[in-house]
């Protein structure tokens, strides 16, 4: 009886412990935003550091700071403090602070055990590059584009001093392990300077770079500094006598706890190189996934090295050179969502084709491409899902296998737009080429139908009309070109003004069509006249315009969603959560949700029900 209690017991604790690991995963509801149900992505990387203990990993994104467990990878907590993204984190010497420069230009510092927002430092007049505690935790530097470096009071948030730093922004701040010494670089003027930690006196500036930097480290023993430039080089500088010690090829750089090696990455070709720190020769190489590595961190007892690409993560073992392990669910920019027919699942395109489980918010699959996915679009039975690369094709998948079912090649560069004809015949493209840039496609053999030729500069966006006679295409030329889509001929061309146009989107009946412009102007033509009929004013320039199914209202996205009413160009509501620009918008096939993707590199899901 005992051992089945026990057995019991035992299972149930294991069950718990699974349970807390599937919610602790279960990202897309942290921290959403009002009327959001969920959120796909977290973000773009921009920064990442080990707490001092080795057990968790701060990832600054484009949406926050998460907080990663170190052993398993798995997501934690989402810290927020605002809307504006992440560029640098560092955490205290003891752990329990964090702190997070913004783009908005203030600082944030949580408390790391609850997740909360301790204080915000407000000074810098332009976005916080870059932020380093003091070995004693007592003090905090932060470094801005505004060209200054502050320090602050850690206690009470108070700015101690402010220096003058480098031409247009300081790119790196960092405090020498001995606590005596700041180092800043900047990301223009080619020059190290070194500041006395205590008054903020300037002590020295090292010079030899042929361009910017961006990247330093120093040694544990303070006693010598590493600087990695845009011109390829990483220079070791004696902090004591501001001699050239030696130059090795490299970009980024980071120091060992222990000092025996440091890591140095190449530009554009993914090769970290480690290298003996006292005879300057090549220990270990790792070869990263991704073209480029943005930062690079040592775990505090040496034994793993942590490199990120901006997508992802990759942990290394140092005494091996084995990739470890990945933490990944960060992503680009999002160029294009788009829902099933049965609104059961949702693409998104961030040079990546996801495909996520709209009830679930899992991530079904993603699609591999031998270039990046720049468009998406279902077809209107749900069989086919098209998507445009940057290597000139649209690839059309078959959705029940995922195998693809034809690649469509004729366009010279990357292709912007694909859309479906309403009954899913035709499929139309559009493509930033110079010449030929829609093309018009039979969806069932592959075969190139037609090709629309008469347009000036490349289409950035290419819609049917919903009885699928008509294309309306917009580009660089600054004009709306109306097609007959079954004799290839040229209907009109619509001039709306001096601004170029982002988007456009028929109404349900066809008979208007808006346009959205690179400024601040919604415009609603008559499709068969060309007649301006409404004008909407707006805050910002338009990515994209969705028609709700009556017609009377548009919704509309730049820096924020907005929703107008097409009969009195009122606007009727505002919807912000996003950190960045909206790109796209899709509306699910009941009109319950709304899908946004933005450049802050998420994907986040609206009730419009309530």
């Amino acid at each position: 009886m005992k051992m089945a209690y026990f057995s019991t017991f035992f299972l149930l604790v294991v069950f718990m412990l699974l349970l807390s690991d599937v919610f602790a995963e279960d990202s897309t509801q942290w921290k959403l935003p009002e009327g959001a149900i969920a959120r796909f992505g977290k973000g773009y990387i921009y920064d990442f550091a080990y707490s001092p203990d080795g057990t968790q990993i701060a990832v600054a994104s484009t949406i926050g700071v998460w907080l990663h467990d170190a052993l398993t990878g798995k997501a934690r907590n989402l810290l927020t403090g605002d809307k504006y993204e992440v560029h640098s984190v560092n955490f205290s010497p003891d752990g329990k602070t964090l702190a997070g420069g913004s783009y908005n230009a203030t600082t944030v510092l949580w408390d790391v055990g609850t997740g909360h927002p301790k204080q915000t430092l407000t000074g810098h007049t332009a976005g916080v590059r870059s932020v380093a505690f003091s070995p004693d935790g007592r003090k905090l530097a932060s470094g801005g584009f505004d060209e200054t470096i502050r320090f602050w009071d850690v206690d009470t948030g108070q700015l101690l001093r402010t220096v003058p730093g480098h031409i247009q922004s300081v790119r790196t701040v960092v405090f020498s392990p001995n606590g005596k010494m700041l180092a800043s670089c900047g990301s223009w003027d080619h020059n190290v300077s070194l500041w006395n930690a205590d008054t903020g006196e300037f002590l020295s500036m090292f010079r030899g770079h042929a361009d910017g930097v961006v990247y330093l480290a120093f040694s544990p023993d303070s006693s010598t500094l590493a600087s990695g430039s845009r011109d390829g080089t990483i220079r070791l500088w004696d902090t004591n006598t501001g001699k050239h010690l030696k130059t090795v090829n490299g970009f980024s750089v980071a120091y060992a706890p222990d000092g025996s090696t440091f890591a140095s990455r190449e530009r554009n070709d993914g090769t970290i190189q480690v290298w003996n720190a006292d005879t300057g020769e090549l220990f270990r190489t790792f070869k990263s996934p991704g073209k480029n590595v943005y930062a690079m961190a040592y775990a505090p007892d040496g034994r793993i090295f942590g490199s990120s690409t901006g997508l992802a993560i990759h942990l290394w073992d140092m005494e091996s050179g084995a990739l470890l392990k990945t933490i990944s669910g960060y992503g680009s920019g999002v160029d294009a969502v788009t829902y099933s027919p049965d609104g059961r699942t949702l693409v998104s395109s961030d040079d990546i084709a996801r495909i996520w489980d709209v009830d679930t918010q899992a991530l079904l699959k993603t699609l591999s491409h031998e270039s990046p996915v720049s468009a998406v679009a279902y077809s209107p039975d749900g069989e086919t899902l098209a998507c445009g690369t940057r290597d000139n094709t649209v690839v059309l998948w078959h959705v029940r296998t995922w195998r693809k079912r034809v690649i469509l090649e004729g366009h010279t560069k990357a292709v912007s737009t694909v859309v479906f004809s309403p009954k899913g015949h035709l499929l139309a493209s559009g493509s930033w080429d110079r010449d030929n840039t829609i093309r018009l496609w039979d969806v069932h053999t592959g075969a190139l139908l037609k090709t629309f030729a008469e347009q000036e500069g490349g289409r950035s966006n290419v819609v049917f009309s919903p009885d699928g006679t008509m294309l309306a295409s917009v580009g660089e030329d600054r004009k709306i070109y109306l097609w007959d889509v079954f004799s290839g001929e040229l209907i009109k061309n619509i001039v709306p003004g001096r601004n170029q146009i982002y988007s456009v989107a028929f109404s349900p009946d066809g008979a208007t069509l808006a346009a959205g412009d690179d400024h601040n102007e919604i415009r609603i033509f008559d499709v068969v006249t060309g007649e301006l009929l409404k004008m909407i004013q707006t805050q910002w320039g338009t990515h994209s315009l969705v028609y709700s199914p009556d017609g009377q209202i548009l919704a509309s996205c730049g820096t924020d969603i907005y929703f107008w009413d097409v009969n009195t160009a009122e606007l009727i509501k505002t919807i912000t959560g996003h950190s960045d620009e909206v790109y796209t918008l899709a509306f699910s096939p009941d009109w319950r949700t709304l899908a946004s993707g933005s450049r802050d590199s998420t994907v986040i899901l609206w009730d419009l029900s309530k």
